[in-house]
């Protein structure tokens, strides 16, 4: 008992260890899907421009000074409300505004094989939007407060590896850095497309707030420890991906993914392991001691 106690404290040390030192590429592995994604549901069109008009526009040092809020209402505030944070932040920010409104979407991710395990890539949004031609179901650049378009039409998921130099941000309201490199088909050729539905968005925002307990922790710790919970507990929104694409990148950083599929295992057995021998032993001390009692009972009654 004492061994395996000592093996799976081990463990849960490397574990641990491993998480904290590369928690992007930790909650990216693990949470990877390749069921197919739930429906989108379309009940009404969002009125983009008006929302994003709102965003105050903080330039490159706005987008630098990176959102770690852990509570989505408290990320909304500094991101969607005050104006930080990079394209990751301000849609995640935003997801929390539109399911209180009571919006649909997709949280969309275009991921570089090279870099999204560090966090390169960019983060956009895909919903049903209030356009001046009519209501379109399409992408929605919430850092470049732009809709991304291509002869005129708004770009949806499947344009995304179709994409020309015909492709353009067309501005909702004035901004201040170039986000147009994230269109270009150089960026966009071999990059693995990501979604997350708002149902599922909704369902860990939930969970969140209903565990959530400042730590009084720096907020970027704060992150880290309710996004590991999140991923350990299995309640962190899945990003799916195609199976193809998901195969490619296993093999592109099939290190990568064996380490942190590991750590992902041994945070989820080693706790219980550990748990079990407290349990054992403590069951253990109380036999021990009924027994003394019931031996001095027993040395009583004979005297």
């Amino acid at each position: 008992m004492n061994t395996a106690a000592a093996l799976s404290a081990l463990v849960l040390a490397a574990s641990l260890g491993l998480a904290a030192r590369a928690p992007v590429a930790f909650k990216m592995i693990n949470v990877f899907s390749e069921a197919p994604l739930p429906a989108f549901e379309v009940r009404d069109s969002i009125d983009i421009a008006k929302i994003v008009r709102a965003i105050p526009d903080r330039g490159a040092a706005g987008t630098a000074d990176a959102v770690y809020a852990a509570h989505p209402g408290e990320r909304y505030e500094r991101s969607v409300v005050q104006g930080f944070g990079n394209c990751s932040n301000l849609v995640k920010g935003l997801s929390w505004g539109l399911l209180r409104d009571g919006h649909e979407f997709e949280i969309v991710y275009v991921l570089p094989p090279a870099s999204y395990l560090e966090g390169g890539g960019h983060t956009i949004l895909r919903a049903r939007l209030a356009l001046p031609e009519g209501p379109r179901v399409g992408l929605v650049d919430v850092a470049a407060a732009a809709v991304p378009r291509s002869a005129g039409q708004v770009l949806d998921v499947g344009d995304l590896h179709h994409v020309t130099t015909a492709a353009y941000l067309d501005q909702v309201r004035p901004e201040s850095e170039d986000w147009a490199p994230f269109y270009t088909a150089e960026f966009l050729r071999g990059t693995v497309i990501g979604r997350t539905s708002s149902a599922e968005t909704a369902h860990w925002f939930r969970f969140v707030e209903a565990i959530y307990v400042d730590l009084g922790v720096p907020e970027k710790l704060d992150k880290i420890v309710y996004a590991g919970i999140g991923v350990v507990l299995g309640v962190m929104p899945p990003i799916h991906v195609d199976a193809h694409d998901l195969e490619l990148m296993r093999a592109q950083h099939p290190y990568r993914f064996a380490q942190m599929s590991a750590a992902l295992w041994g945070l989820r057995v080693a706790p219980l392991v550990l748990l079990g021998c407290g349990l054992s032993w403590l069951v253990q001390g109380l036999r021990r001691r009924s027994g003394t009692v019931e031996c001095r009972d027993f040395a009583g009654a004979g005297s």
